[in-house]
């Protein structure tokens, strides 16, 4: 479990309540304490950053009282987590009692989709594409067992912030047919290296889609991927291990031979688009993957050729950043990776394959007939095993 990042300052105010103990009821426990030991440490089970819109971070803490060598008891502890959309999680059947000494207890956690609603903005006006940072807060009450006179009500407020990368669209993509030509080969370069790439006739058009209703802004684009089938002969990273965190969690995957070469393109469903002014994703190289472990993941979607519900049955596919003929140098040391999932189409959904579809890439511009769908390719990120 890694530990999410905390503010380098974290407060803790005790606050003297009037009238909210009496001097019948006040103790010093242990007799001759000084004060309080009470510390907080944040947890959660989340990747390293950076975190993406619509993952999901589980927040908790670990509450202990054992920072002053001579602190007092903690009694009537009560702990809560605030999201950062501003609600308030009680966390029940957690201890009510804090001794001196004692080195605490982990909280169960509270589960926080990312959301673009509760973005502050970083400085451009647009949250969505300039997130400031996000703030939690671990609220810990309770009564200091301080004084012979009255005891001592407080709360401590612990900051827990994070930073999440501007959003970037999720995908919704279609086996396609009538590709029209095989570029053939071309130089692609990621992050394990340099290849030589054999690119087949188009079969894959993935669209941006909305998935949850969490991004309508970004399935707005006009950027789509065309994925080319790809051949590379000796890939640099055929059974390396890799990390990979996305909104439908986290799991360690064993890469195989690539697949696909997905590259920016336009697209129209009534005649063809002129190239596209300006791309705001990537080329990417994807590789068959497969997942020792993973949780199925669900969502309502909406993306130009209508509404599905789906299921994100496997991951099937890893897509690192690339230049792919030498048109996006630097593009390999990119952090947002996209993890493309095989989908199942919920009882009474239908995919209507559609032929008036009219494409525009950097290999191509043509007519082609989309027939069905296929999977869902959403932002993550990627850790290299050794």
């Amino acid at each position: 479990m890694r530990r999410m990042k905390a503010l380098t300052s974290i407060a803790f105010v005790v606050a003297m309540v009037a009238g909210m103990a009496s001097t019948a009821s006040a103790t010093q426990s242990p007799s001759g304490c000084g004060g309080s030991g009470l510390h907080v440490v944040p947890f959660g089970a989340a990747p390293d950053p950076p975190y993406f819109f619509g993952e999901t971070l589980n927040i908790g803490a670990l509450v202990g009282n054992n920072q002053l060598p001579n602190g007092c008891d903690i009694t009537q502890l009560a702990v809560s987590i605030i999201t950062p959309d501003a609600v308030v999680h009680p966390l029940l059947g957690e201890p009510t009692k804090l001794p001196a000494g004692s080195g605490g207890f982990y909280t169960s956690s509270v589960p926080y989709a990312i959301s673009i609603a509760d973005a502050p903005d970083g400085g451009c006006g647009t949250p969505r594409d300039c997130p400031g940072s996000f703030d939690a807060v671990i609220r810990v009450q309770g009564v200091l067992n301080d004084l012979p006179a009255a005891d001592d009500p407080f709360t401590s407020d612990t900051h827990v912030t994070f930073s999440v990368t501007p959003a970037q669209p999720n995908f919704l993509c279609d086996v396609t047919k009538n590709g029209g030509i095989a570029p053939g080969n071309v130089p692609v370069v990621d992050q394990f290296g340099a290849m030589s790439a054999r690119l087949g006739r188009m079969r894959r058009l993935c669209n941006p889609a909305n998935i949850n209703n969490d991004d309508p802004v970004g399935a707005a684009t006009p950027t789509h991927l065309d994925g080319y089938p790809a051949t590379i002969r000796k890939p640099p990273a055929t059974h390396q291990k890799v990390v990979v965190f996305d909104r439908f969690g986290g799991r360690i995957e064993t890469l195989g031979r690539p697949t696909n070469v997905l590259v920016p393109a336009a697209k129209s469903l009534v005649g063809p688009p002129p190239p596209l002014a300006a791309p705001d994703v990537d080329h990417f190289v994807c590789y068959r993957a497969t997942a020792e472990q993973y949780q199925v993941g669900y969502g309502n979607t909406v993306d130009e050729f209508g509404a599905f519900g789906i299921t994100a049955f496997r991951p099937v596919e890893l897509c690192d950043p690339a230049d792919v003929d030498n048109t996006e140098p630097g593009a390999d040391a990119h952090t947002t990776h996209y993890s493309c999932w095989s989908v199942v189409l919920s009882p009474g959904d239908k995919f209507t394959q559609n032929s008036n579809v009219w494409i525009n890439d950097e290999f191509q511009a043509r007519q082609l007939t989309a027939t069905k769908l296929s999977e869902i390719c959403v932002p993550a990120s990627k850790q290299v095993l050794p």
